[in-house]
């Protein structure tokens, strides 16, 4: 994974999250997660129906992701919860059709917020997005889009965290069935994102990066 380590390479995550973490030795310093705290905005999401599912696949365009966000509003038009879906910045609501009022779509979200509220989160696996999500306790639903992102959701789905999403079951309309058996499984996949989230929490005990440079240089 690391062709050239130094002598201490600093990891943004834990290493329970990490794959093939018997791998990495006391030269690797896993400091958690580093959340970005957004303000928060008042009353935008007040009275939002649960359950919520927020979709999300970051910010990088993709042409199929119009025609996706589409599938996903066709098949969760009777949903009884709500679902909010970030395009990224690169889509307008007006750009798709028979939306219904449960469903919002925005170009941008505060995301940590959002997650405050969701029960499932659909996501293109982004190593931040995914542990935002988990730091959340929201289920995962990981649809990736690069081979680094297909690792992280298949480590999401190796921890019970969530599931790995292929291209087939947006196309053949199966996202709908996936989330409402994921609400029903509420305990185990739970249980497994707590079990994460508490890893992420004793590695932020070790995030003082400044003191972990010192510490090299004086041992040098």
């Amino acid at each position: 994974m690391f062709i050239n380590p130094g002598s201490a390479t600093i990891i943004y995550t834990s290493n329970f999250f990490q794959p093939d973490n018997s791998e990495f030795d006391d030269d690797y310093f896993f400091i958690g997660p580093q959340l970005l705290q957004q303000k928060a905005s008042k009353d935008r999401y007040q009275g939002i129906k649960a359950p919520v599912v927020y979709v999300c696949f970051g910010t990088v365009s993709n042409p199929e992701f119009r025609s996706i966000f589409q599938s996903i509003i066709l098949q969760f038009n009777s949903f009884k919860g709500s679902v909010i879906i970030s395009t990224g910045g690169h889509l307008d609501a007006g750009e798709f059709n028979e939306v219904p009022d449960h469903i919002r779509i925005e170009k941008w979200v505060p995301q940590l917020e959002v997650l405050s509220l969701a029960d499932v989160f659909v996501t293109h696996g982004g190593l931040n997005s995914v542990q935002e999500g988990i730091w959340s306790v929201v289920r995962l639903l990981v649809y990736p889009q690069t081979g680094e992102q297909r690792e992280t959701a298949e480590q999401v789905q190796y921890l019970n965290a969530g599931i790995v999403l292929e291209k087939q079951d947006i196309e053949d309309a199966k996202l709908a069935a996936i989330v409402e058996d994921l609400l029903k499984d509420k305990e185990s996949v739970s249980n497994s994102l707590k079990k994460i989230r508490s890893s992420f929490i004793e590695a932020k005990k070790n995030s003082d990066v400044r003191k972990i440079i010192e510490d090299l240089i004086e041992k040098s």
